[in-house]
Parts: structure tokens; C-alpha cells; sequence
């Protein structure tokens, strides 16, 4: 009986959904609604998310005009004329005055006394840390997606993989690590500020002793660890040649000085041991199930009984996509060749694999910078 109820409950909703779209895909339907005031309204504001997804791309280039050419940092002082924004970006006038409108259409700057101005979006840009940097760096992303349909397909040789071509372990890139150790070093270290204050802002590291940062770049999250709780020893473990760069903070800055660098790979050394907290901050999603499962099952045998692992990244939202994660960061790892953005359960199902325990997701207030699970052993 249950089953011939739930086959009648699914041929109603496929009658309904074929229904709905005979409805909506009739010309003399949409003549219709654009009389009857509600329906109109809501009908129009689904037409503008429409147009605002195929026209994102665009959208995205105005922001990268304004940070490539330093507008939004020339504005930083005070308002500017159009001759003026014309003279520093040495830009036709007509054509500097169509980016101009574009951005204050996108809210970035606004035209107020025959000047422009920066808005508070606009201000954010310029002074959140790392933000210039991405948005100069997604410029790599975007030469991918130029043909998105091959990234789909499975394509190998892109810009994002030999960007970062110490996630791929292929003997054909090993020459390149060198070459860009610095430069994206670099730009984890910007980056990973807002995720290090995201990260410890919804997770509390009181009552540990020291910590392991696995691939932590050259230090940003052990900087902001030792900000918040300078008690805490500190070691960082990552491939010698951003361990090379990770050095040259040592000398510059206080909370990068106490930093124990250990150089190695995650992929083939032991780990070092004697840690009650492991962090792995955006390292997962750059590799692939079993790749992390590996590197996960390398934490387990290094910590103690009772020690416990902190993983902070982008993740899925599973049967509740989001467009952080499910849009941009996942196409961004398919780009890479090698990574993959996971939701709370399939990061549960490998912890739980590899031996893992009282696996929790952590509710964070920006989860479009970052989401937090622990897990104990």
C-alpha cells in the first residue's frame, strides 16, 4: 500500500513539474502576468537575478578595472572629478566615465558635488587584508573559465595548476616550485588573515599547549594564534622552500618570531609529534578524497590520545548548496585539477574512516570566508 502511495506522490509531482513548465515557458503566460501587479513583481525580480547571473562576469571585470587601474586607492583621499580620475588613469574621458558608472551601478564608488566617491563597499576593498590580492589573483581563474565546459571535462593544463603547482606532486611541475614558492606564499599569507579571525573567532584554542599548523604557508595563522594567545607554542610544517620564505618573517614582525619551522611533505614524511592540536587551514580542499585521506590519517597517528584536529576551509553546503562555496570555490579547486570543496558530511565520513571522533561543525558569522570542524582522537 505505502508503495503504491509513493508511486502516486511521485507521478503527481512529475505531472506538476511538467505542468510548470508548460507554464512558464508560454510566451502568451508571461503576456498575461505582466498585468497582474504581484505575480509581475515577482516574476521581474527573478528576470533581474537571471540577468545578474549572466552578466556576473562582467560585473567581476569592472571590480578588476577599478583595483588595476588604483582608482579606488586614488579615492581613498577624497572625491574626484571625471577629469581628474581621466588624467591619473590616462583613459579617454568618455570611456573612463563608463567604468565609473558601472562601478557606482555596482555600489563601489557613488557621484555626489561633480565627484566620485568611495562607498563603504568600496572602502572595505581597499582595507581589508588580502582582498586587492585575490581579486587581482582570480584574474587566473577567469583565463580558465574561458572555456568552463573543458574544466568540467577534466582539463589538465591550467592556469590555477601551475600557480599552485606543489598540490599536483608531479614530477613535471617540481621545477616550477622554486620559481613560485614566493609568489604564492605571498598570497596565502594576505588571504588567510580574514580566515584566521574568522577561524578564531568561532573556535576557541583556550587550554592548549602548542600547536601544529600542516601546511600553514609562512605563518599568517600562527600569527594570529600568537596574537590572541601568546602562551600557545607554535610550530608550522610545510615544503622547504615556503619554509625558506616563512624564515624572512621571523626577523620582521614578533608574533611570527617564536614560530619552530619544520620543513617537509605532508605527502611523504612522518609528522612531527607531541602536539595536542593539529590545524589544517585550506588544505584539504586542495586535494582530492583520497589524497586527504591520507594526510588525515597522518594526523591521527600524530597526535596523542585525546589530542584533537581543527580543519578551517570552504565547504559545501551539501543539500543546501551556497554560492561561496558551491559556485565559486568548487570551481575554483576543479580549476587547480586536484582539489574538491566538501560538505560537514563527507568530511565526517573520512574522519570517521581514519579513526576520528566527536567530529562537530562549529556555526561561525562568515561562512563565506571559512567554516570550522573539529574532530578528537
Amino acid at each position: 500500500m505505502k508503495t503504491v502511495l509513493l508511486n502516486n506522490d511521485r507521478s503527481l509531482s512529475g505531472r506538476f513539474y511538467q505542468f510548470k513548465v508548460r507554464l512558464f515557458s508560454s510566451l502568451r503566460f508571461h503576456q498575461f502576468i505582466r498585468k497582474v501587479p504581484i505575480i509581475k513583481y515577482l516574476i521581474n525580480y527573478e528576470g533581474g537575478r537571471i540577468y545578474d547571473v549572466m552578466a556576473g562576469f562582467v560585473y567581476s571585470q569592472i571590480l578588476h578595472s577599478l583595483v588595476e587601474l588604483d582608482i579606488l586607492q586614488y579615492l581613498k583621499s577624497g572625491g574626484r572629478s571625471l577629469s581628474e580620475l581621466s588624467n591619473f588613469t590616462k583613459i579617454e574621458e568618455d570611456k573612463t566615465l563608463t567604468l565609473l558608472r558601472s562601478a557606482c551601478a555596482l555600489k563601489l564608488i557613488y557621484f555626489k558635488n561633480n565627484s566620485y566617491w568611495l562607498s563603504r563597499m568600496g572602502v572595505q576593498i581597499i582595507a581589508i587584508p588580502g582582498l586587492l590580492e585575490m581579486i587581482r589573483h582570480n584574474q587566473l581563474l577567469y583565463k580558465d573559465l574561458d572555456s568552463p565546459v573543458s574544466i568540467l571535462k577534466g582539463k589538465e593544463n591550467t592556469y590555477l595548476s601551475n600557480f599552485w603547482p606543489y598540490v599536483k606532486n608531479i614530477k613535471s611541475n617540481l621545477g616550477s616550485k622554486k620559481d613560485n614558492s614566493a609568489q604564492y606564499s605571498k598570497l596565502m599569507q594576505t588571504s588567510q588573515r580574514l580566515v584566521a579571525e574568522e577561524t578564531l573567532d568561532t573556535f576557541s584554542l583556550t587550554g592548549f599547549k602548542n600547536i601544529l599548523d600542516l601546511g600553514g604557508g609562512t605563518g599568517a595563522f600562527l600569527y594570529e594564534v600568537n596574537r590572541r594567545y601568546p602562551d600557545i607554542e607554535r610550530s608550522l610544517f610545510d615544503l622547504p622552500d615556503v619554509i625558506n620564505e616563512a624564515e624572512k618573517n621571523k626577523s620582521s614582525n614578533k608574533h611570527f618570531a617564536n614560530i619552530r619551522l619544520i620543513a617537509g611533505s605532508f605527502l611523504e614524511d612522518d609528522l612531527p609529534k607531541g602536539f595536542d592540536l593539529i590545524s589544517l587551514v585550506r588544505v584539504l580542499y586542495d586535494h582530492q578524497d583520497d589524497t586527504a585521506e591520507k594526510i588525515l590519517s597522518c594526523v591521527y597517528k600524530a597526535l596523542p590520545n585525546d589530542g584533537k584536529l581543527l580543519i578551517t576551509e570552504p565547504m559545501s553546503g551539501g543539500i543546501n548548496p551556497s554560492k561561496s562555496s558551491d559556485c565559486y570555490f568548487s570551481f575554483y579547486t576543479m580549476a587547480m585539477t586536484t582539489g574538491k570543496v566538501r560538505s560537514f558530511d563527507e568530511h565526517k565520513a573520512i574522519l570517521k574512516k581514519v579513526g576520528f571522533s566527536r567530529v562537530k561543525k562549529h556555526v561561525g558569522s562568515a561562512s563565506f570566508i571559512t567554516q570550522v570542524i573539529t574532530a578528537e582522537k
